[in-house]
Parts: structure tokens; C-alpha cells; sequence
């Protein structure tokens, strides 16, 4: 990946266009398989609340009782608070999104150390918040500080490529070529083919949204 490509890129398009940063997914199959291991009936909340966001054959979608559910969770799953963050951010039916509160369910997600699933879902809160400070309340300085902690938590290409856009895209002082260069290389090293090649087309002007599994997605 060479410097040059990202400067005749960015000249080209301005600063975050069609750049899209959303809400990163968690694993749940590692997570499900990290509350089997606890205990067999001790989250059956935290799957209620799953049943009843996404709805199928068994009950039908009701958001109301998917929040009550997660929230009996809320202290012992850092999944159930990152649910919880997810709901209040994206917003759901004739609820507008709630960044100050989804910010605060992320933080909650992040800081329950002692939940089975924190390893794995804390990071992804910090990038969750990081995406709100830059995607919708426009603050790219906040976003880049809780970026660079889930980038030192958990490798994430995707994550990491963000970093690298947020410091060659910026103005003084938060641009800094030589860190945007380092996370390009970064993201670059540990992505998987598809996720290189969706970088690659994203520097060259070809790809101009981002796609599940590349950039962080909603």
C-alpha cells in the first residue's frame, strides 16, 4: 500500500466522504459459546432479548420486550449492554437514536471486566463509541482516542483503517501522516483478502461505500 495512492485518494474526495463508519458486530457465536460454558439457563435473558429484536418463527419482534430483557443482563454481559448501545444508537421504530445513551451503554459494555464475554466485546463498544463521536456527532479528535484503545485491545483491520483515514484526512494538528501510514500498514498486514481488496478499491476511488466486514458496519 503505498503512501501515494492515499494522498492522490483524499485530494479527490473530501474530508469523510462517503466514508461510512457504522456500529461494529460482535461474534456471537463466541459469545453464546462463552455463556454455555458459564452456566446453561444463566443468560436466558440476554437470548430472550435476541428473539424478541430479531423476531422469528417463535415470537414476534417487539423491541420493548428485547430492552427489558437485556437490561436484566445488563450486569452480567457486557453483550447485553452492547445490545443495549446498538438499540439506542441506531434507534428503532418511532424511537429517534440516542447517542448520549448509547454512548453510556457502550462505556457500561466496555467496563464489566468480569463478564465471560468482555474480552471479546469490549473492544468492539470502544470502536461502537468511537464510530458515534466521528459518523454522527462530527467530532473526529474523540473519535480517534477511543479508536486507538480498541485498536489496542483487539486487532481489527477495519478499525484500524478508520484510524489511518482520521489522520491523513485531518487538519493540524490531529493529521499526522506518519501514524496514517503506520495503521494503513497495520490494517493492511492483518485484513483478509476480501478486506484488502475493499482497501485497495477504497484508495483507488473505486469502492465509495463501505461493505460488511471491510469498514465498520452498522
Amino acid at each position: 500500500m503505498s503512501k501515494f495512492m492515499l494522498v492522490i485518494f483524499f485530494l479527490a474526495f473530501p474530508l469523510f466522504a462517503n466514508t461510512t463508519v457504522g456500529i461494529p458486530t460482535v461474534n456471537m457465536t463466541e459469545t453464546l459459546k462463552l455463556m454455555s460454558e458459564q452456566n446453561d439457563n444463566k443468560y436466558a435473558n440476554f437470548l430472550l432479548g435476541v428473539m424478541y429484536l430479531n423476531g422469528d418463527q417463535e415470537v414476534k419482534q417487539d423491541i420493548r420486550k428485547a430492552i427489558e430483557h437485556f437490561e436484566k443482563d445488563a450486569d452480567n454481559l457486557s453483550y447485553a449492554s452492547y445490545m443495549l448501545g446498538l438499540i439506542a444508537a441506531k434507534g428503532y421504530g418511532k424511537v429517534a437514536p440516542d447517542y448520549n445513551k448509547a454512548i453510556n451503554y457502550f462505556i457500561k459494555s466496555y467496563k464489566l471486566y468480569s463478564a465471560p464475554d468482555n474480552k471479546e466485546v469490549g473492544p468492539v463498544a470502544l470502536a461502537a463509541i468511537g464510530n458515534i463521536y466521528l459518523n454522527n456527532l462530527q467530532k473526529p479528535k474523540e473519535a480517534l482516542e477511543f479508536l486507538l484503545q480498541a485498536s489496542e485491545l483487539r486487532s481489527m483491520p477495519n478499525v484500524d483503517f478508520v484510524i489511518a483515514l482520521i489522520y491523513y484526512t485531518s487538519e493540524a494538528p490531529l493529521k499526522n501522516d506518519n501514524l496514517a501510514e503506520y495503521y494503513l500498514n497495520k490494517a493492511y498486514n492483518n485484513a483478509t483478502v476480501e478486506e484488502r481488496k475493499y482497501m485497495d478499491n477504497y484508495i483507488e476511488g473505486k469502492q465509495t461505500t463501505s461493505k460488511e466486514g471491510a469498514c465498520i458496519e452498522y
